[in-house]
């Protein structure tokens, strides 16, 4: 049991698979929030034609030199920077944490850099996936207690800190973020383990699907950082490339695909469902960096309508073992793994959270698509939070858990964690 000074906030931290939050308990919304994809430059030891160099998405290259030295950038402005030979990517792989060096930079930006403040002075609570390992979770709880010498700590899972913030200690969470789409039954505060469904087509898999859409109509995104514009006379602009070797090809798409997601996000919604309505609304103009006007038409209701139907996705990779699954088919086979007494009570409380649930329609189309399960388990209601609390929902709740009173027994302290080590981790932390 963790007795701590009353004046000490605990530090919050919701490491997402897009963006990293992080802020003091007690407070309405996090401090930092700053990318969870970082920079890394490979030297001495390390052949450059073999790390990362033809890297097709962000994140995936090669294994480099063992003995290759990496310097890590953090944070929007470092990532962005333009860095000759860096390569950017996540510390995650399918929502769990794959690069312990890469996440321990990640800790310390957020630590040191944006809360400015030393993470031994503070209990620290950290936001988990609900599908994590007993594996990932003990070394993160080593790592806090031994390198960060956390005076107290404590896991928390995503869909509970959720449930939480919307005042439901029962609920079936439906989280959409940025590389991962989970469906997570909770009850009593508890997450259902066996019954979670999860799919990486998310938000980060339709930014992916539109670039390779504006390929297709060789519509080329410059990036703001990678064009000099000059204003020639009122209006017009003169916009050349600016060629900097070095550069790598994952850089190169991470600033590109920035624009795309905010195309994505200030242009797309989700149709009703009905055919041909996507040919009756009228197109939105969207200014790239260049100047040049994007008249953007019925892609805007194509994209998003892979979450609800991602037969075209699957035709994609077609011979792949991977098959995209329909989001309501995932709340449909989630529910059903449930004990049938609990399952009223479940889609009587929906929550939609994430921020790739934003689009327009998105909870009509989906109340829309459910009737199936209405029809098997009873009335689906939704929770459907604010745009903040639907972005920033695993925070907030931790930052109410973090501040009761009433949760101080239930952290793991610094001496519980010397006596017992490892096993303290499920048994505190369930």
């Amino acid at each position: 049991m963790y007795s701590g000074g009353d004046d000490v906030s605990s530090i919050v931290l919701d490491v997402g698979t897009s963006t990293v939050k992080g802020g003091y308990a007690g407070e309405d919304s996090p401090k930092a929030i700053f990318p969870t994809d970082i920079g890394v430059v490979f030297t001495a030891g390390t052949d450059e034609s073999t790390v990362g160099v033809n890297q097709q998405a962000i994140g995936e290259s090669e294994e480099p030199d063992p003995a290759a030295k990496r310097t890590y950038y953090v944070g929007t402005n470092a990532v962005t920077y333009k860095r000759p030979h860096m390569h950017i990517q996540s510390p995650l792989q399918d929502g769990l944490i794959k690069d312990w060096d890469a996440m321990e930079h990640i800790w310390n930006h957020a630590f040191r850099y944006r809360l400015n403040t030393n993470p031994n002075e503070h209990p620290i609570l950290l936001a988990e996936p609900s599908f994590n390992t007993k594996q990932i979770r003990e070394k993160m709880s080593e790592i806090m207690f031994e390198k960060y010498h956390t005076p107290a700590l404590f896991l928390s899972k995503n869909a509970v800190l959720t449930a939480f913030a919307s005042c439901k200690a029962s609920a079936l969470v439906m989280d959409s973020g940025g590389g991962m789409t989970s469906v997570v039954p909770v009850h009593d505060g508890y997450v259902i383990k066996n019954a979670i469904t999860k799919s990486n087509l998310a938000g980060n898999r339709l930014t992916d699907e539109y670039y390779r859409i504006l390929s297709q109509k060789n519509i080329r995104i410059n990036p703001h950082n990678l064009i000099k514009k000059v204003e020639v006379k009122q209006g017009e602009y003169s916009v050349t490339n600016i060629d900097i070797p070095d550069l790598t090809e994952s850089y190169k798409k991470y600033v590109s695909m920035e624009i795309v997601r905010d195309l994505k996000e200030t242009s797309f919604r989700v149709s009703n469902g009905q055919v041909g309505e996507d040919l009756h609304i009228a197109t939105v103009p969207y200014e790239l960096p260049d100047g040049n006007l994007l008249e953007v038409g019925s892609d805007r209701f194509q994209v998003p309508e892979n979450m609800f139907n991602p037969t075209p996705l699957n035709e994609q990779q077609e011979g792949s073992n991977h098959r995209y699954v329909p989001l309501p088919k995932m709340i449909y086979e989630s529910v059903e793994k449930c004990d049938t007494d609990i399952r009223r009570e479940l889609i009587a409380n929906l929550i939609i959270s994430g921020g790739n649930s934003l689009f327009q329609g998105f909870s009509d189309r989906l109340y829309m698509e459910l009737g199936d399960l209405s029809a098997s388990f009873g009335k689906v209601k939704f929770v459907v939070p604010n745009v903040n609390e639907r972005k920033y929902g695993v925070w907030i709740g931790g930052s109410i858990l973090g501040s009761l009173g009433t949760f101080q027994q239930m952290w793991m302290s610094k001496s519980e964690w010397e006596e017992y080590g490892r096993p303290l981790v499920e048994k505190k932390c369930p």
